[in-house]
């Protein structure tokens, strides 16, 4: 007796085309090619399908969970719809967070941002890398116009060039005295930097995210901040560095660090996220116009001290033979908030478990500045010696350069005047501009 007659026919007959052996070992299917199995469904899952919620998406809905798969039925939905993402679960995680102000204009990646912020109709990453596409990324002139052949690449500065010669005039003529405590030589404040190497970075992805953050903060503040109250004070009580840019209040200003993160910050960027929030300003990133300032935490290669927030006692031979590395950072400060009356509840916060991680909000507006300098005595500050500059954005300072230096407790060579310094930085660049 043939094996069909004994078994139940299937109501789909020749156009059934379940696969499951389960299946054709129960039903029966007359005259049915064997290519035909290929396409699964059967009345095991037309059960299935009745005893699932029907998903108010339908076939339109392309949640690839698969436990959402499993209690929501999707009658007529085609498989390659799974791969773009909607679902009632993430309908529902969206109601529970705050829209975030910008948007899909929206460019942190910050996974905590993005748990308390929604982003409606935006994938966050792929925006900002779509917008930092449609960002001019020109490179200075001097870098040349294959500044990119590689991701990232160090150029050494020649000895010797114009360029050498003014940064070093800058590292140099930006030194001060601290009261012989921290960065020093043999106990003294370092009278003058002998600079042994120059190197240029040259970083794809960081350049990138620079220019993105730099037009982002011109935008914001109408294209006007030349003429902002922030750059007005400072045409009064200027910077000791060139102004690289009006459009945006760009600098260049120092950073020193312990030589085991110059890899990291080079490489990767500084990450806000991770910052120390016990600084006057909370957690930014700290630079200064004074090179001698940022030498103060720059630790010893040998007993690792002699710096801040190490003991300053430091007892090593030879220190006169010791490299330090300090990097110079094109920074865009936008508008700044400029702190005279320094008070710690403000800058620092009075809550431990929140701590200050941005500037703060102009008055009567809740936009935020770009950037804090808390003045120094010699323009009325009450706190600071020497100026002090916090940005709050891991885009806005580009590790253009890293120095490399031995600190001396002699004058080598007269120091150069700062604003003959600044001059020659701008004869140079028109120079190569024409």
């Amino acid at each position: 007796m043939d094996s069909s007659e004994t078994r139940t026919l299937c109501r789909y007959g020749t156009k059934c085309y379940n696969k499951d052996p389960s299946h054709l070992k129960e039903y029966s299917h007359p005259h049915k090619p064997q290519d035909a199995n290929d396409k699964c469904k059967s009345n095991d899952a037309q059960s299935s399908l009745a005893k699932q919620t029907r998903c108010r998406y339908g076939k339109d809905c392309y949640d690839k969970d698969p436990s959402h798969l499993k209690e929501y039925s999707h009658p007529h939905k085609t498989q390659d719809a799974n791969d773009k993402c909607k679902s009632n679960d993430a309908q529902s995680s969206l109601a529970k967070q705050t829209r975030c102000r910008y948007g899909k204009d929206c460019y942190n990646k910050d996974p905590s941002h993005l748990r308390e912020f929604s982003h409606p109709h935006n994938d966050v990453q792929s925006e900002m890398h779509q917008n930092i596409l449609r960002i001019k990324h020109h490179t200075p002139i001097y870098w040349g116009k294959k500044a990119f052949t590689e991701s990232y690449h160090e150029i050494n500065v020649n000895a010797g060039s114009t360029e050498f010669e003014f940064i070093s005039d800058l590292l140099n003529g930006t030194i001060e005295h601290h009261g012989n405590k921290y960065g020093t030589i043999y106990g003294q404040d370092p009278e003058q930097f002998v600079v042994t190497s120059i190197t240029r970075i040259h970083n794809k992805t960081l350049w990138e995210e620079y220019c993105f953050k730099k037009e982002r903060i011109i935008e914001a503040n109408g294209h006007k901040l030349a003429t902002c109250e922030s750059s007005k004070y400072l045409q009064g009580r200027p910077l000791l560095m060139p102004l690289l840019d009006t459009s945006a209040n760009e600098y260049w200003l120092f950073h020193g660090c312990d030589p085991k993160t110059l890899p990291t910050l080079l490489k990767k960027g500084y990450d806000c996220r991770v910052s120390s929030v016990d600084g006057m300003f909370g957690g930014g990133f700290y630079l200064a116009e004074n090179s001698s300032k940022s030498n103060q935490y720059i630790p010893c290669p040998s007993c690792q001290q002699n710096c801040i927030d190490r003991d300053s006692n430091c007892k090593c031979q030879n220190q006169q033979d010791f490299q330090f590395s300090i990097i110079f950072y094109r920074t865009v400060l936008g508008d700044m908030h400029i702190v005279k009356e320094y008070k710690s509840e403000i800058y620092c916060g009075t809550d431990v478990s929140h701590p200050v991680r941005r500037p703060p909000k102009k008055p009567n507006s809740d936009d935020l500045y770009d950037s804090i300098i808390g003045e120094c005595n010699k323009y009325g500050g009450n706190s600071l010696r020497y100026r002090e500059f916090v940005v709050y954005d891991t885009a806005q300072a580009y590790p253009e350069y890293v120095i490399k230096y031995k600190r001396s407790t002699e004058k080598l060579r007269s120091p150069s005047n700062i604003n003959s310094v600044k001059d020659r930085y701008y004869t140079f660049i028109k120079t190569n501009s024409s």
